[in-house]
């Protein structure tokens, strides 16, 4: 007697059981559903201006060049002008004379109107009239002082090259136009007021590339800071020393390095840890980051300094890798290591590029 009836209530608990979770199954699965569903509609609902405000990476194309990439003052400008954007009700004609595109929307305007795009969604923004031209003017400082003007070669039609130092003159070839561009590597946008000059006064090549319509001219102060000029607009740019021995060598005769000696003893590094000093912030550089940064810290030009009368650390490096360990100061022109000043110019602003710290 009690057998079976501890046998029903135990059936009853268990189909009692499998009701309730299945109930509670088929509720969490339709409120998933739901959830997904709001956010997919609240997404849906997200004005595009927003998502073009949001961009971080923006190419724009014109009639003169294409795919261009803006620097990062010139989106954050472009982002005033959105603000001052009026959303139109009604659809209205826009003449393509500058496309962009970033990773979420695509826009089209002719300083009169914008038409902002995205999987078949348009809307439409008018340009408050005393804010096309300073618009017109962005667009044409964005993409002609742009760091891709360098990597697209196949616009030019020359290329003329003055050393200060030597006072020589060259026409490059134009077999050896991407030449020229393979040797222009990219570290970061750097902003005017944070370049450091050149001791050296005279160590300058200017550059100019000459377009089917254009003419645009380069500076490459010291080793590693090209500005970019196109009339009054100028951009600078950090880059590698690649170029500074490429015009070196063409322009002084001087021989490329026969060793990397200084770089290979730092062949076991894997990791680097950066403590930003001034600003308390702490980074790790990993893998081929790792490696360029050691390659511009112990690089040829690399020899032994004395520190500057008010030059402060900036930055406490530890390099890592295969059970090894090496400390290093910054400071922004010279690093210390086992008791020894290296002078290495602009080394916190490279290492600031790397850690991506302000």
């Amino acid at each position: 007697m009690y057998k079976k009836l501890i046998i029903a209530c135990i059936i009853i608990f268990v189909l009692v059981f499998a009701i309730t979770f299945s109930l509670t199954y088929i509720k969490t699965k339709e409120e998933a559903q739901d959830t997904k569903s709001t956010i997919a509609s609240r997404m849906k609902d997200v004005p595009l201006i927003n998502l073009l405000k949001d961009e971080v990476d923006i190419k724009v194309s014109g009639n003169r060049l294409e795919d261009m990439s803006l620097n990062e003052d010139i989106i954050s400008e472009l982002n005033y002008y959105i603000e001052k954007m009026k959303k139109l009700d009604d659809k209205v004609t826009v003449q393509s004379i500058i496309k962009g595109e970033g990773e979420k929307v695509k826009f089209t305007t002719d300083y009169k109107n914008m038409k902002i795009e995205k999987s078949g969604k348009e809307e439409y923004y008018e340009i408050p009239s005393q804010y096309s031209n300073e618009l017109e003017q962005l667009f044409e400082r964005g993409m002609f002082t742009s760091f891709d003007i360098t990597q697209n070669n196949k616009i030019w039609n020359k290329v003329e090259i003055e050393d200060e130092y030597s006072k020589q003159k060259k026409e490059l070839q134009k077999s050896k136009f991407k030449e020229f561009s393979d040797n222009t590597k990219l570290v970061a946008y750097t902003k005017e007021h944070k370049i450091v000059s050149s001791n050296n006064a005279n160590d300058n090549f200017y550059i100019t590339i000459g377009t089917r319509d254009n003419e645009i001219y380069l500076q490459l102060m010291g080793r590693s800071v090209l500005g970019v000029y196109y009339k009054a607009h100028r951009s600078y740019y950090q880059i590698q020393e690649d170029l500074y021995d490429y015009l070196s060598q063409m322009m002084r005769n001087t021989k490329p390095s026969q060793t990397k000696q200084d770089q290979s003893n730092y062949d076991w590094v894997e990791e680097i840890e950066i403590k930003d000093i001034v600003n308390n912030i702490n980074s790790v550089v990993k893998g081929k980051d790792a490696k360029d940064l050691v390659d511009f810290l112990f690089n040829k030009h690399t020899v032994e300094g004395t520190l500057g009368q008010f030059e402060e650390k900036r930055y406490e490096l530890t390099l890592k890798g295969k059970g090894r360990t090496q400390n290093i100061i910054a400071y922004e022109n010279n690093i210390q290591l086992n008791g020894k000043v290296y002078q290495v110019k602009s080394v916190d602003i490279i290492i600031s590029a790397y850690a991506n710290t302000p």
